[in-house]
């Protein structure tokens, strides 16, 4: 899908909550889908991150594992933006994890979307 984001910056699920805040900054991007043994597990937001550690009282910093989002909302490459929104709205989230067979491709927002149909000018 040419919307997504892409190439995709990911996080392993044994990643702490700040590191994967600071890979968000520094990449510019809100969403990280979390691996876990090279395997999408779930997708981790700015939201979920702050969260997790604006939140918690003490111990070692919370993990994207942890605090992710499971499984990710995903959709197939070759999804409509009408899909894609249907799986936002369904899984209440503004993100999805794109795939391409087994292999994740992009992270698709809501901006994204927005962004698209901005630009063409067209309804899904």
């Amino acid at each position: 899908m040419e919307l997504a984001t892409a190439p995709v910056i990911s996080i392993d699920d044994e990643t702490d909550a700040l590191a994967a805040l600071r890979a968000m900054h520094t990449n510019q991007i809100r969403h990280l889908p979390v691996l876990s043994a090279g395997s999408c597990v779930g997708i981790v937001s700015e939201t979920d991150l702050l969260t997790g550690l604006l939140t918690r009282t003490r111990g070692p910093l919370p993990t994207c594992g942890e605090l992710c989002r499971r499984p990710a909302p995903s959709v197939d490459e070759r999804a409509s933006r009408a899909h894609v929104a249907r799986v936002m709205r369904e899984s209440a989230s503004d993100a999805v994890v794109v795939w391409s067979g087994r292999h994740v491709v992009g992270v698709l927002t809501a901006v994204d979307l927005v962004r698209s149909l901005v630009q063409e000018g067209e309804t899904p």
